[in-house]
């Protein structure tokens, strides 16, 4: 296991934010580290809470395969 610094793992978590996620993925982390339900996320995107749900879910395989590398 690659053991990186606080400044490597924010520069790859930035990279990460910026490359890998749509805009509206970016609106969803956002908000979640803020607090906000699903259910707000979604109205606040016009979208529905399990498009939300869905969201999160391709985000997540997003990280695992971007950290895995």
């Amino acid at each position: 296991m690659v053991h990186l610094s606080l400044e490597e793992r924010s520069l790859c978590a930035s990279q990460f934010l910026k490359n890998q996620l749509t805009s509206n993925e970016r609106v969803l982390v956002a908000a979640y580290s803020l607090g906000f339900s699903p259910s707000q996320v979604a109205a606040a995107l016009h979208v529905t809470p399990p498009a939300v749900t869905q969201m999160a879910r391709r985000i997540e395989r997003k990280a695992h395969r971007f950290w895995q590398q």
